[in-house]
């Protein structure tokens, strides 16, 4: 087949293009050539216009660039704001400064009064720096935080506003008598119970507060909650262990109270009983306790330490007496150190104990004679715990002071 001819008009084109650069059509590749040495020297020349013989960097380049272009925007502004300057003659205003004679003058003429003596009323309390103001005391009263104002473990400028709230917040936390409505549990397993966690209490070398508070958990468990007399153990142990959680610096494990209970339990079942408990009190297990009203009311009256204990060794008897379960946390407290005085003859319930407890001995009367009743009941039981421990001469063997037949008001 034979090739096919170019059109006129691609003839022509093709002249043009001849015409325009006659040495591009007779030698190509030589025209190529010099167009490139052409263009590389003109590239040369602008370099070593603008390198000023200087080796810089890529990043110099682009800084000393930018750096130069920004410095003659400026010069060119401070130019134009120079000439405006020049041309026109702005007048400033003069400000005129208010005198400060006049005022030096008054202060200096002012006479400062310095009291000579500060008034004792008027002082602030325990601390220089924000305290409270002195609370008014009733005649007769000893102002016993005053006292305390050096030692900051006491908190002397809040301790009477916190017990004031414990006595506020006591009222919610007393449990109501739930045997009527436990099929399978007694007085008697109660009181059993109560006597092991002191054994638990004594094995793990817990603080008296998480003793007390787990009772009182066990207690407001049970009024709420209707439980066999197989998971009683197990009720006593998961309120030992949230407790231990609530009121120790070092917990024990859960496995360690598995271990008092002789594996009768797994650590699902203690969980599930820790769920329910804390339901049951809403998840609040901030308890006002007995055992702290006590030992304020014994600082307070400035009790001896055998005093003391014998006060403990009654409250904590008290424990395992399913009918003082609704007494008020600081009315036992009150009534037990009211027995401990009379027990030795050591004190009276004076007007500052009074004032610090808000109970008047005649109010103390009926509670103290049911904690004497109750010692001399438990003493024919075999529940001998607390009386073993309060034996000892750690605790000044209070538990051997032999009872009074009658308490005298």
């Amino acid at each position: 087949m034979a090739p096919t001819k170019p059109s006129g008009i691609t003839q022509m084109v093709t002249r043009m293009r001849a015409a325009a650069n006659p040495r591009a059509t007779a030698n190509p590749s030589k025209a190529v050539a010099e167009n490139n040495s052409l263009v590389n020297k003109k590239r040369k020349a602008e370099t070593v216009l603008t390198s000023d013989n200087k080796k810089r960097s890529a990043l110099g380049d682009l800084t000393n660039a930018n750096s130069k272009l920004q410095d003659a925007k400026k010069a060119a502004k401070a130019a134009k704001v120079s000439s405006l300057t020049n041309s026109t003659n702005l007048a400033r205003p003069q400000l005129s400064r208010p005198s400060t004679k006049a005022l030096t003058l008054n202060v200096v003429k002012e006479d400062v009064k310095v009291p000579e003596q500060i008034d004792s009323e008027a002082t602030i309390y325990f601390s220089p720096e924000n305290a409270k103001p002195k609370r008014k005391l009733p005649p007769n009263v000893e102002d016993f935080d005053s006292e305390c104002g050096t030692d900051p473990f006491q908190t002397p400028q809040y301790a009477q506003d916190i017990f004031l709230y414990f006595k506020q917040r006591e009222l919610k936390f007393i449990p109501r008598r739930y045997m009527d409505q436990q099929t399978e549990l007694t007085c008697d397993m109660r009181a059993v119970l109560v006597d092991w966690l002191v054994e638990v209490q004594e094995s793990f070398e817990l603080n008296h507060e998480t003793l007390y508070s787990a009772v009182r958990l066990v207690d407001l468990y049970l009024s709420h909650t209707t439980v066999n007399k197989e998971n009683l153990q197990l009720v006593g142990t998961t309120a030992m262990l949230i407790s231990s959680k609530f009121e120790e610096r070092c917990p024990p494990c859960v496995d360690d109270f598995l271990y008092i209970c002789d594996d009768a339990y797994t650590r699902r079942d203690l969980i599930k009983m820790e769920m329910s408990i804390l339901k049951a009190v809403d998840f609040d297990i901030g308890l006002p306790l007995s055992y702290s009203f006590l030992r304020r009311y014994a600082r307070v009256s400035k009790a001896s330490m055998e005093t003391l204990t014998l006060a403990r060794f009654i409250l904590e008897t008290s424990l395992m007496e399913y009918d003082l379960i609704n007494v008020k946390d600081s009315l036992m407290a009150a009534s037990a150190l009211m027995m401990a005085f009379q027990m030795q003859n050591s004190g009276e319930w004076t007007p500052t104990l009074e004032y610090y407890s808000s109970f008047t001995k005649a109010e103390l009367r009926e509670t103290t004679c049911r904690l004497h009743a109750m010692l001399i009941k438990l003493q024919s039981k075999n529940l001998k715990t607390i009386r073993n421990k309060y034996s000892h001469k750690v605790f000044y063997e209070v538990a051997k002071i032999a009872l009074p037949a009658e308490m005298e008001f």
